[in-house]
C-alpha cells in the first residue's frame, strides 16, 4: 500500500490542545478511509461535545513525505448546560479540513471545519483544533 494507505490502516489516539480541550481518536474503515473522532469538555462552561467524521488523507508531495492534507464530512453534538446558555442539545454538521504533520507515530494536526448549525437553529460556525496524535 501507499504511505497514505498505510497511515490510513492504524489505530490512533490524541489530543486537542486548544479550547475546547479533547481526546481524539481515529479508527480505519475498509472503504479507504477514516472514521475520526472527538470528545469535547468546555472547561470554561458546562458543555460537553462530540464530533464524528469520515476523512480522507492526502499525500500530496513526495518531497514532503510527512505531510499529509485531509478532508471529509461528518457531524457535532453539543450538551449545552452551562451559565452561558440554555440546557439542550446543537447538532451541526460539518466539513473537515485539516494538515497532519510528523514522523514516525507522534503526529500534530490543524483542523479547520465550516459547520453548519441544524438544531436548533440556522447558523454558520467555523471551528478549528490544534492537536497531537500518536499512530499505532
Amino acid at each position: 500500500p501507499s504511505h497514505s494507505a498505510a497511515r490510513e490502516m492504524s489505530p490512533v489516539v490524541g489530543v486537542i490542545l486548544v479550547i475546547p480541550t479533547g481526546l481524539a481518536a481515529q479508527l480505519p474503515l475498509p472503504t479507504e478511509t477514516v472514521l475520526n473522532g472527538s470528545l469535547y469538555d468546555d472547561l470554561r462552561d458546562a458543555d460537553l461535545s462530540f464530533h464524528l467524521d469520515q476523512i480522507w488523507l492526502e499525500q500530496k508531495s513526495s518531497l514532503l513525505s510527512s505531510l499529509f492534507l485531509y478532508y471529509g464530512w461528518g457531524g457535532r453534538f453539543f450538551f449545552t448546560g452551562g451559565k452561558s446558555r440554555k440546557s439542550g442539545v446543537v447538532a451541526v454538521a460539518r466539513l473537515p479540513l485539516g494538515v497532519e504533520y510528523g514522523t514516525g507515530e507522534l503526529r500534530g494536526f490543524v483542523e479547520i471545519a465550516p459547520a453548519l448549525e441544524v438544531i436548533p437553529s440556522i447558523a454558520f460556525h467555523l471551528h478549528g483544533a490544534l492537536g497531537i496524535r500518536i499512530h499505532f
